[in-house]
């Protein structure tokens, strides 16, 4: 027979942007996850596995912390099953461990015997949750023996076979996980993308801010309040967007990203001139297709704490008029030590110039000229290339 490609090959064993943990301000550990799929014919190459590489997929498009994977392939034997869970758990270290195949009637479905053969305690509220999950959707799903339980400080939990089950479980199972490791591994944090699963924690309250805690997000009283001022804060508190038809507060911004733990602050204003090419410049206008600009804005600061070790960001743009001397945008950044605060800064603002969906109009004496970013010309150039 012929050996089937591994849907893996377009899959990446990591990802993730986030290190911060919130309890000491850190930066936690990297979570290690393992997926484990038990199919006697994927194993042996008769058919590609599509459900490990769909467990892969949910946790890049849900896991907002750093993870690595560990993935493997394996036929549907008990002592295996059970000498692979314990290596992922023991040897490779991993706080989650998810099984896929094994759990139905059929002779040779074993992985919930194994799964409990190397659990010290059962967490039955997962396998109650998933087949009521499953039976909204098919009768049949009574007929699934999974099981979850904990080995250690390792959550290890058995989902469906199939790619479309495992979607229709994993993005609601996964709601309590990250409490879960917490309360096991206090130096793990897993931070999740809210529009894809937003976690749960207990007793995670949101405190209340007073007048002064209000203007931690850097808007000024000009911006507050007022129509045509959009802004979004991180769940953590550590990054702020935001778009305003107002005069921007850069004191304000710069001082939305201070924090005890931080030895520098780099910041980045933009602001309008008086002449360009020997013209005298009289004010510049802005424009947004804001939905866009603010997603691309958030995804900008994801990536800049993501890569270097950032621990506040802020960027702010105008849009409306700009007179000469007037603030356009505003970018802080807050680190330990300068480098980082340095880098992400000057990277910050080229990758907002050729990437997020805000246009300029340049009135000069004679006449006015929408302008193109030479940083987003020079990234068309070089797709097209």
């Amino acid at each position: 027979r012929t050996r089937k490609k591994n849907a893996m090959e377009s899959v990446s064993l990591s990802g993730g942007v986030s290190r911060f943990h919130p309890t000491n301000g850190s930066n936690a550990q990297r979570v290690r996850l393992g997926v484990l799929t038990v199919s006697d014919r994927a194993s042996a190459g008769v058919y590609r596995d599509d459900s490990g590489p769909e467990i892969l997929k949910f946790f890049h498009e849900a896991v907002k912390s750093e993870w690595e994977a560990v993935y493997r392939v394996i036929p549907d034997e008990g002592e295996r099953i059970r000498s692979e869970l314990i290596r992922m758990a023991d040897e490779d270290d991993c706080c989650i461990i998810v099984t896929t195949g094994g759990t139905g009637p059929a002779k040779r479905d074993v992985t919930p015997e194994a799964t409990e053969s190397v659990c010290d305690r059962l967490m039955p509220g997962y396998a109650e949750q998933m087949r009521a999950i499953s039976l909204k959707v098919v009768p049949t799903a009574v007929l699934s023996r999974q099981t979850a339980g904990l080995r250690g400080d390792t959550l290890i939990i058995n989902l469906p076979g199939k790619p479309k089950a495992i979607r229709e479980t994993i993005d609601e199972v996964f709601v309590s996980i990250p409490a879960c490791v917490s309360i096991m591994k206090e130096d793990v944090y897993i931070e999740t993308y809210d529009e894809v699963v937003k976690a749960f924690r207990p007793g995670a309250k949101k405190e209340k801010k007073d007048e002064k805690e209000k203007k931690d997000d850097g808007m000024g009283e000009d911006a507050r309040g007022k129509e045509g001022t959009f802004v979004e804060t991180s769940a953590d508190g550590r990054i702020v967007t935001g778009i305003s038809s107002a005069r921007l507060d850069v004191a304000g911004i710069l001082g939305s990203v201070e924090d005890a733990c931080c030895g520098a602050i780099s910041s980045f204003v933009g602001t309008t001139r008086d002449t360009f090419q020997g013209k005298r410049v009289i004010k510049l206008e802005y424009e947004a297709y804001v939905p866009m600009a603010m997603r691309e804005l958030r995804k900008l600061c994801d990536v800049a704490v993501g890569r270097w070790d950032v621990h506040r960001m802020a960027i702010w743009h105008k849009t409306g008029e700009c007179p000469v001397k007037e603030a356009s945008v505003v970018i802080a950044v807050s680190s330990a030590h300068r480098r980082a605060a340095l880098e992400a800064c000057a990277w910050a603002i080229d990758e907002l110039k050729a990437t997020v969906p805000i246009w300029k109009k340049e009135f000069f004496e004679g006449g006015e000229v929408w302008k193109e970013n030479a940083e987003s010309r020079r990234r068309l150039m070089m797709g097209a290339a």
